[in-house]
């Protein structure tokens, strides 16, 4: 004779006991987190070179002695370092240390924005597409398949000369091509996510699935997703600057890294210096997001618990 009761009454109170665990004391998060970033060189090291460079994207207007559009009339073009350029001028006559100190604003600020358009759009729909699965998930993720195989700058170099040139059609251009990645980043952890006990357990006390979905799994995809998107940044740096070296992306006389290579190739044996501290800009930057984003990926990795790089 039927009670009424749950099919599986021990499985299911257990469930929901697991669920309602206690959570790991904070302060002994925050205490290993410490401890683990005072021995992880490749997290320091990059830290602090992306913390420079940010005060130095914010503080141009303090930094730079001169703006980045300045002419020094009266003056011999393409000067050699001094104490009045450190890094000597270009062909217009203006400061080449101001133009690059500029550009730091354009470059991290093109990388920032493009690869966290393409995260806050990409995120949701992986997550969605691997949650309910079926049709939506296979259409999503074939989309993406397509999307991939074509390589970043010729896509996005497409993308401008079809949308036309500047700095909001290469955002939107590099937005749309690191979307793909972000998605199938999001889908592939909620798979391994969404058949755990926690999330089991949840659905047997009856939350809803949007609940499920934003409150239970997410949390879990987190540290993949920035660490994805720290090393993001380097490749979106570099396709910045090389789609703006085509002349598709940043226009004069906007400082970017890459449109001052561009410009730079025609004195190459006169001038050599001009592309030297552009190039040195972009490897630095580039250096230091890889560098972080693999500190941040050991860091956010229990399998490197407690092990110090």
């Amino acid at each position: 004779m039927s009670t009424g009761a749950s099919p599986h009454p021990v499985s299911d109170s257990g469930l929901v006991a697991r669920y309602m665990l206690k959570k790991p004391n904070p302060q002994e998060r925050i205490k290993h987190l410490f401890s683990f970033t005072k021995g992880n060189k490749k997290l320091m090291i990059g830290g602090f070179m992306l913390l420079f460079i940010i005060v130095v994207a914010l503080c141009a207007p303090l930094i730079a002695p001169y703006t980045y559009n300045e002419m020094r009339t009266g003056k011999s073009l393409l000067e050699s370092p001094s104490w009045e350029h450190p890094f000597g001028t270009d062909n217009f006559g203006r400061d080449v240390f101001s133009r690059v100190v500029y550009g730091t604003r354009i470059s991290l600020g093109v990388a920032i924005l493009c690869v966290g358009l393409g995260t806050i759009v990409g995120v949701p729909i992986g997550m969605v597409a691997g949650y309910l699965g079926g049709w939506f998930d296979i259409l999503i993720m074939r989309l993406s398949d397509v999307m991939m195989t074509i390589p970043t700058i010729l896509m996005a170099v497409t993308i401008t000369a079809i949308m036309g040139s500047g700095l909001k059609v290469v955002i939107f251009a590099l937005a749309l091509v690191y979307m793909p990645g972000a998605a199938r980043l999001a889908r592939s952890m909620v798979y391994s996510t969404k058949e755990r006990e926690y999330v089991v357990a949840a659905k047997v006390i009856g939350e809803p699935q949007h609940r499920i979905l934003w409150r239970y799994i997410f949390p879990n995809c987190i540290g993949p997703i920035v660490v994805q998107f720290t090393l993001r940044l380097s490749s979106a740096v570099l396709a910045e600057a090389g789609i703006s070296y085509l002349g598709y992306g940043t226009q004069p006389p906007m400082p970017s890294w890459g449109l001052m290579l561009s410009d730079s190739q025609g004195y190459m044996w006169q001038a050599p210096i001009l592309c030297i501290f552009p190039g040195l800009a972009i490897l630095v930057l580039v250096l230091a997001g890889n560098l972080f984003g693999d500190g941040l990926r050991d860091l956010l990795d229990p399998r490197f618990k407690g092990r110090f790089v």
